[in-house]
Order: structure tokens, then C-alpha cells, then sequence
């Protein structure tokens, strides 16, 4: 039997005996990968790092990811309230700017295509850097360049500062907090974020 779409399946969608067959193989190879690396380990003067650092980092880690982190939910619901309020009030006073200096309907803050229509085009802002695509840059360090040259940068920079506060520290998470209220995260050793 071809059981090569088995990889292309939610885990629940396989059949029991395949999953309990490849965990059981996962174990074994393992093993042997463990005894096969004790040797290069020894030979390449490296063991010791491993059995004193290595593992009790990963041991520590587990039991981070056990215990997980506490959260003050009603802290963190205050927050969101705040913080939300704050984010409705700041879009709001950039559409106002935009309308009062001509921009037609609403603009969209994310979209760098706009942006540069209205900072370069409207205000008439210098331009810093163009993009590969020869379109005035819009991004942080050419906002940061044109801080201070008009309200309307000021305002959008701190809003885009607020909305990844709020999209780190209250969406994302908020997505994580578990019923004991506490976040388990993830810590791998050798990960790279």
C-alpha cells in the first residue's frame, strides 16, 4: 500500500496503527542515533558540554514550558481596553489629518501605496529612498528620517508603534493564554526566534 499521502493528512486522519508504527520507529531510530553520537561526542571532546549544559538547559526549558508563565488576566483585559481605545482614537485623528489636507475618503495607513501618494504627493514631503520599484519608500527608517517635518508622520508613527504593541502583547498573547492563565510557551534551545 502507498502510503505516501499520509503526509499530506491531518494527524487525526490516519489510521491509529500507522501512527502507533511510526512512533515506535521514530523511538528506535533515535536510540541508535543517541549511541552513534555518545561516540562523536566523545571523540570531538564535546561530551561534557552536552551532559552539563546542554541538557540541563533543555531540562530547564521543559519545565519553563511546563509551569508556563503567569498572566494577570484583568491586567492584561485592562490593557486591551486601553490600548484599543487609544489605537481607534489614533486612526481616527490620522483620517482626520488626511481629509484636512486633501486626501478623498479614507486612507489606508498600511498601504504604502497610499502613503506615499499622500506624503510625497499631497504633502509634498521630500523623498528619502525609492523602493526597487523606483515608488518612494515608505518604510520605518525613511518615517523616522521625516519625523518632525509634519503631524500627520508624527501621528503615524506612533500608531504604528501602538498597533504592534497591541498585536504582540494583547492579540498574540491573548491566543496563548491557557484556562490556568498562564502562557506555556515553546522554548526550543537550538531555535532560532
Amino acid at each position: 500500500e502507498d502510503d505516501r499521502f499520509y503526509g499530506k493528512m491531518r494527524l487525526d486522519e490516519i489510521p491509529e496503527e500507522m501512527l502507533y508504527e511510526y512512533n515506535a520507529r521514530d523511538v528506535i531510530y533515535t536510540a541508535r542515533l543517541c549511541t552513534k553520537f555518545i561516540k562523536e561526542q566523545i571523540e570531538d571532546n564535546v561530551r561534557e558540554i552536552y551532559k552539563r549544559i546542554l541538557i540541563p538547559c533543555v531540562n530547564m526549558f521543559k519545565e519553563i514550558q511546563y509551569r508556563g508563565v503567569a498572566i494577570d488576566t484583568d491586567l492584561h483585559t485592562k490593557f486591551a481596553w486601553e490600548w484599543g481605545n487609544k489605537y481607534l482614537v489614533d486612526e481616527e485623528e490620522l483620517q482626520d489629518i488626511a481629509e484636512q489636507e486633501g486626501w478623498q475618503g479614507q486612507i489606508n495607513v498600511n498601504s504604502s501605496q497610499q502613503l506615499s501618494k499622500f506624503l510625497f504627493g499631497i504633502l509634498s514631503l521630500p523623498v528619502v529612498k525609492k523602493t526597487n520599484k523606483g515608488v518612494p519608500s515608505t518604510d520605518k527608517e525613511v518615517l523616522e528620517i521625516l519625523r518632525g517635518q509634519h503631524i500627520f508622520v508624527d501621528k503615524l508613527l506612533d500608531f504604528r508603534h501602538l498597533a504592534h504593541m497591541y498585536s504582540l502583547y494583547i492579540i498574540n498573547l491573548q491566543r496563548n493564554i491557557k484556562i490556568d492563565k498562564r502562557v506555556h510557551a515553546i522554548v526550543k534551545l537550538h531555535g532560532a526566534r
